[in-house]
């Protein structure tokens, strides 16, 4: 998170500012973030179909290898077991991209939630409903904020995962020629 929890928000004269332009500027934040969250559940949905694919490769490919063990030469079980190992790696980044990650809390009410704090606000006072708006733009800020560095951690868990399955082929490769020259 930034180091201006504050995210300017004692910055502004709320009592002096047009309600009408807070609500413009509060829309837009609540825009922002709601393309934030579309981006992490995009980053989501990607990662579960890719974590589900590997699975499925790996339980297959273990499947294959253990039932027809007696007519597989050592040098290509070597090359399968190393595609199962890089496969298994892969999948363990990709779960950590899955792994939850924190959010921001969205709520400017009260944490003794007395209503009685809404005073000002329930008279209809346009200096407060402004204010109110402000907090809410603070809090969407801090949300897009969390939601943004969760997106690039997803992002980069994802990353190094395709990396790992581009590295698998070469790997089996070489495991088969290490294997066959060694035997």
């Amino acid at each position: 998170m930034r180091d201006d929890n504050d995210f300017g928000f004692g910055q502004v004269d709320w009592e002096r500012t047009n309600s009408d332009n807070v609500k413009l500027v509060e829309s837009e934040y609540r825009e922002r973030l709601t393309g934030a969250i579309a981006a992490w559940n995009d980053l989501d949905s990607k990662a579960r179909f890719l974590f589900t694919g590997l699975i499925g490769l790996v339980t297959a490919l273990l499947g294959w290898v253990f039932s027809q063990s007696q007519n597989i030469e050592l040098d290509y079980k070597i090359g399968i077991y190393t595609l199962v190992v890089v496969f298994i790696v892969s999948s363990m980044l990709v779960a950590k991209s899955i792994t939850p990650r924190p959010y921001a809390y969205l709520g400017v009410t009260p944490k003794d939630l007395n209503v009685s704090r809404w005073w000002p606000l329930l008279k209809g006072d346009r200096s407060t409903y402004s204010r109110f708006l402000g907090m809410k733009i603070k809090e969407y800020s801090r949300a897009i904020v969390e939601a943004e560095r969760s997106n690039d951690l997803k992002a980069l868990w994802m990353a190094r995962a395709i990396r790992v399955i581009i590295s698998a082929f070469p790997l089996a490769a070489v495991g088969i020629i290490f294997a066959s020259v060694r035997w």
